[in-house]
């Protein structure tokens, strides 16, 4: 069951169905609901009322659905809509299915803390089968490390470089949270785990996203906000150590991540800089209340997206849009904290560092309907926080009855 929701999870079947065939490829939303139905099936007699609607009546949840029906609303009054209400049309499908259907039902399939171990425990393999299918997309000689051109070519045949990163990022951190929790008993087990994290962390630096690179460095750094953790800091120095090392023997300047990161350096050049002044002019001149509707932003400036879910939100959906998501990173991040430094559960506090990950992809790169992992995590975040306050309200209780 636990195989089928790890395929599921990180939508393998999507990439294997694209390269073996186009044909394939047209059956996945049927392969979707249909895995969906049969693990909701399977999950069905471990759910808790209580924690369900824990779940849907939580600030983040109601936020997110209440934007869900300004979509719809703000849809319908765009400008846009008339002459491109095919493409608009598609675009909030999308939002409906990649974002609030796998938010709303992944979490519901994971609802205890054995369950979501279980989950987590797969996500370390399922990054090692991405890292095979990856590097037998392209050719070995190619110039991949360096050349963005041929890493996207390559990446885009799976799942995209961008998603990609995100994976190997999520693997890296879960891996490396299950290394400093484990007991000092599993020597090979643990010597695995730290490997394996800092194979993942290499190919982070492949994938050559900085928004991925930058979210992984800080969820590391939260790691050490419990104080028996910071005796892992000699692991972590380790680490750096022996990534700065393998380092060497490359030419830095030839890194795909190292030349994006040196654009900084003209940031007068920088296209991204010019989204953020768009952003703000399209919210200035709808009065600071109304915005575009889906895509927006696009049909406005020619632009793909603004490269931030913030600035998309104000675009498209004006000041509800960036009230909904505010709410978001507010909660979830007050969320993650606690989880980090008041969770047993190991899984769990994997779950809130990934999404720190994928929080600050999200800052940076790629659009809305693309960030279904940041909202999936999102979902499992909030629930992984109500399991902790259930457990937190049991053991006081506990303490009172005494």
């Amino acid at each position: 069951m636990f195989a089928c929701f790890s395929i599921l999870f990180f939508s393998v079947a999507v990439s294997l169905f694209h390269v073996i065939s186009p044909a394939l490829f047209s059956l996945n939303a049927a392969f979707h609901v249909g895995a969906f139905l049969i693990l909701l099936i399977w999950q069905f007699n471990y759910y808790s009322l209580e924690t369900i609607l824990r779940f849907i009546l939580n600030p983040v949840i109601m936020s997110i659905l209440f934007l869900a029906v300004v979509i719809y609303v703000y849809n319908d009054f765009s400008p846009y809509y008339h002459t491109y209400k095919s493409i608009i049309d598609s675009s909030q499908f999308g939002f409906y299915s990649r974002i609030l259907f796998p938010l709303m039902i992944i979490p519901m399939l994971v609802p205890d803390e054995y369950s979501r171990r279980r989950m987590m425990g797969c996500i370390p393999i399922w990054g090692v089968i991405y890292a095979i299918v990856f590097f037998s997309s392209f050719d070995i000689s190619s110039n991949v490390i360096s050349d963005r051109a041929v890493l996207e070519k390559s990446a885009d045949g799976i799942t995209g470089s961008i998603s990609l990163s995100r994976i190997f990022a999520v693997a890296a951190v879960t891996t490396f949270v299950k290394f400093i929790t484990m007991d000092e008993s599993e020597t090979i087990l643990k010597l695995a785990y730290k490997g394996m994290s800092m194979f993942f962390l290499v190919l982070v630096l492949i994938a050559g996203q900085r928004g991925t690179l930058i979210g992984l460095g800080i969820a590391l750094i939260f790691l050490l906000l419990r104080k028996e953790w910071r005796n892992h800091s000699a692991n972590v120095v380790f680490v750096i150590i022996s990534l700065l090392t393998l380092l060497s023997f490359v030419n830095l300047k030839g890194l795909q991540i190292f030349q994006r990161f040196s654009e900084f350096q003209h940031i007068e050049n920088f296209k991204r800089y010019y989204d953020y002044i768009n952003t703000w002019k399209i919210f200035q001149n709808n009065d600071f209340i109304l915005g575009l509707g889906s895509l927006g932003y696009h049909f406005k400036t020619g632009r793909p997206y603004p490269h931030n879910i913030i600035l998309e939100h104000i675009s498209d959906y004006g000041l509800i849009g960036l009230i909904c998501i505010l709410i978001l990173l507010y909660f979830c991040t007050k969320y993650a904290i606690n989880l980090i430094r008041q969770s047993n559960n190991w899984a769990d506090i994997s779950i809130a560092c990934s999404w720190i990950v994928l929080c600050f992809s999200a800052m940076i790169s790629s659009s809305l309907l693309n960030h279904y992992l940041f909202y999936t995590f999102t979902g499992l975040l909030v629930l992984a926080h109500i399991g902790l306050k259930q457990y937190q309200r049991k053991c006081s209780n506990t303490i009172l009855r005494a």
